[in-house]
């Protein structure tokens, strides 16, 4: 999960577009590969999706993250995340 997870951050590190849609859409499909690693049987399968979970982890907690900093006053951005 870690290599993927670092793949999926470079990938959306270069994002200029951040609003609800992206955020609804990344938890979304991130709650659905979770579910899918959870019915899964077969290993192999189950390590392939983890790459994709891993991937919408990552864009979540961008996404996330970023409109968190953003929507507060700018004197408050870096204490926001102590809460």
């Amino acid at each position: 999960m870690g290599v993927s997870s670092v793949i999926g951050g470079m990938i959306f590190a270069g994002n200029k577009k951040i609003n609800r849609q992206i955020l609804v859409g990344s938890a979304f499909f991130f709650g659905l590969s979770i579910l899918a690693v959870a019915i899964m049987s077969n290993l192999i399968l189950s390590i392939v999706d983890f790459v994709i979970v891993s991937i919408f982890s990552i864009r979540f907690m961008t996404t996330e993250n970023t409109m968190m900093q953003l929507g507060i006053a700018p004197e408050l951005r870096g204490r926001v995340m102590d809460f």
